[in-house]
């Protein structure tokens, strides 16, 4: 399915023309008088490269004028004139165009026609390669990892002020001064008990 799309896509770009309307004026009535052609014209969407085709008898022509001579039905001034049928008009420019037939009370009977041109549409896209896959993905962007921040190094802790009770695990103070010398005292009491008991056995 998708192949087939972009095929008749193709066709469009490369023919466009092969699109174009040819409009043939008055339908099976052809160009003539006592006919409705702003009727006829109403309901019908002109675009450059589409065209007119006029089919009409010996008694009739196919003039292009302005706007003020269609108003008028003059003839005194056509910007193109043709009378042998069938007579094709390109609509090559956007615009409103005007046709009359100059003969005599013909337009005043209804013999006149106003088309607005409209241009036509831009020519299509180049279609997606078949598959039905549209335009490839974009990479996905990476943004970059900003680097982590140094950690910021901890503050040594302050010794302890002293006097401080030591913690635990901690090797014990050594000995105050006065401990040490009631240590020395006890001692030396006890060597001097040890030698007054001696001297009494002696004298006993």
């Amino acid at each position: 399915m998708a192949q087939a799309i972009a095929v008749l896509l193709v066709l469009l770009i490369i023919s466009p023309a092969a699109f174009a309307v040819t409009y043939t004026v008055g339908d099976s009535r052809g160009w003539t008088t006592d006919f409705d052609y702003t009727t006829w014209a109403a309901g019908k969407t002109f675009t450059t490269d589409d065209s007119l085709l006029f089919n009409y008898g010996g008694s009739h022509t196919v003039d292009e004028v302005n706007q003020a001579d269609y108003l008028s039905c003059s003839t005194t001034s056509p910007i193109s004139s043709a009378a042998t049928s069938p007579t094709t008009i390109d609509l090559t420019e956007a615009g409103t165009r005007y046709f009359i037939c100059v003969t005599n009370g013909h337009c005043a009977r209804g013999q006149k026609l106003a088309v607005t041109v409209t241009a036509a549409s831009a020519t299509p896209a180049t279609p997606p390669p078949p598959g039905g896959g549209g335009a490839a993905p974009s990479p996905p962007t990476r943004t970059p990892t900003t680097p982590a921040t140094p950690t910021t190094p901890a503050t040594p802790t302050t010794p302890a002020t002293p006097g401080t009770p030591p913690r635990a695990g901690s090797a014990p103070p050594p000995p105050s001064a006065a401990a040490a010398l009631g240590g020395r005292s006890t001692g030396l009491v006890a060597g001097l008990s040890v030698v007054l008991v001696a001297v009494f056995g002696l004298m006993g």
